[in-house]
């Protein structure tokens, strides 16, 4: 795998920090809403793990009522 912008060859905890990031939202300090730009904001919302929540609970009470 090339590095991205030619920063070299990244080490293989650079490549694993890329690659386990959860896909974020937050409100930034103007009010807007921005994505993946929320590093140390505590209040982000991981909008891939809230999808998967909901999905598997949804699943849950699917079978629960069969």
């Amino acid at each position: 795998m090339a590095a991205e912008g030619g920063q070299g060859a990244a080490t293989s905890s650079d490549y694993i920090s890329h690659h386990l990031q959860n896909l974020q939202v937050c409100k930034a300090e103007t009010g807007e809403w921005v994505w993946n730009q929320c590093a140390g904001n505590p209040m982000a919302i991981n909008v891939d793990s809230m999808f998967w929540s909901v999905l598997l609970g949804l699943i849950f009470v699917i079978f629960r009522r069969s």
